[in-house]
């Protein structure tokens, strides 16, 4: 097989590892990315996205990362997110 005479399949190096610690990086980044938007502005995960220029895919997750490191807090209110269902409002502590 052409991989195995390039030595592809045989190196030690495992790609997921790789790949799971670049998602970790950009995770950090993206939760202080986060932080800062929330200073002094009560945002939901959906807003918190659009003024990002992120998914909400890729921002619901971090807040949630968030909320249990109570770095920020549900203010109790709720607005209507794209889908037109009641988001939470989150504001940094």
């Amino acid at each position: 097989m052409v991989g195995e005479q390039l030595g592809i399949f045989s190196t030690p190096y495992d790609t997921r590892r790789a790949a799971a610690e670049a998602a970790k990086g950009r995770a950090a980044k993206l939760k202080e990315r986060i932080l800062r938007e929330l200073a002094g502005r009560e945002l939901t995960a959906d807003e918190l996205a659009a003024r990002l220029g992120e998914t909400a895919f890729s921002v619901r997750p971090r807040v949630c990362d968030l909320k249990k490191a109570r770095r920020i807090v549900d203010t109790g209110m709720r607005r209507r997110n794209g889908s037109g269902k009641p988001a939470a409002v989150w504001r940094a502590k």
